[in-house]
């Protein structure tokens, strides 16, 4: 287990209390954040750039198998079989050059019949139907996303080693739908940007990609209570 989170966090990729009812909870403040239906028309996402809850990233669905991912996105820059299975029997990471240099383009997680389980994206080119994309703040978040179903979720097993991201990731999850928002706070502004945003079977759990043990899962996946993810120890530094 302890290379799995090595793996991760080498990858920069991509905390206990009981989650209350979002709707009794205090709101994200949201003033002065645009809306999304103030964004420009032509900056909505095409069909190919589309995150589907629950289905799938741009052109890669779950479900997809190893042969057709493959003739999809080409070869992949890290393929990893695990013996025995962790998580999912393999990992699969294509890259693709952005702006910031190489970074993750997807990554997929397979079960042992060869079929994809779950897909993560850290690319901004990726993006929900209410126009959430990797880079928005936590506040331009709440302005797009019904925050009412999510659950929020530290993660005390994944650190990044950036020098600009301090403490723990953040996870946001609408099991409901089958997505989930990993956020990571800046050093720089002190602020929450989502991270990577991930797609999963609503009838799973999605903890399971990093936790399928239960030991470890109770170890490092604590729910949190609250929005407010400044204000929970279980994200800052040790």
């Amino acid at each position: 287990m302890r290379i799995l989170t090595l793996f991760l966090t080498l990858a920069v990729w991509l905390q206990t209390g009981c989650i209350q009812n979002y709707s009794s909870t205090s709101p994200i403040d949201t003033s002065g954040v645009p809306s999304s239906k103030e964004r420009a028309i032509e900056d909505r996402p095409g069909d190919a750039n589309l995150i589907e809850p629950g289905k799938r990233i741009g052109p890669i669905y779950l479900a997809t198998d190893f042969e057709n991912a493959f003739s999809i996105l080409g070869k992949p820059f890290f393929d990893h079989t695990y013996e025995p299975p962790v998580c999912g029997s393999r990992w699969v990471r294509w890259l693709v050059n952005d702006t910031d240099g190489d970074k993750p383009m997807l990554l997929a997680t397979f079960s042992a019949n060869g079929e994809i389980t779950q897909l993560h994206t850290q690319m901004q080119g990726y993006e929900t139907a209410e126009g959430v994309r990797n880079g928005d703040t936590l506040q331009e978040f709440a302005s797009k996303y019904d925050t009412k179903p999510l659950e929020v979720y530290a993660d005390r097993g994944l650190k990044s080693n950036s020098k600009h991201v301090e403490g723990y990731s953040a996870y946001l999850v609408d099991s409901s739908r089958g997505v989930a928002f990993e956020f990571t706070k800046s050093r720089d502004d002190k602020r929450w940007y989502i991270n990577s945003i991930g797609v999963f079977d609503p009838q799973e759990d999605f903890s399971n990609w990093r936790y399928c043990d239960p030991s470890e899962k109770a170890r490092w996946w604590v729910k949190l209570n609250s929005f407010d993810l400044d204000s929970a120890p279980e994200l800052r530094d040790e």
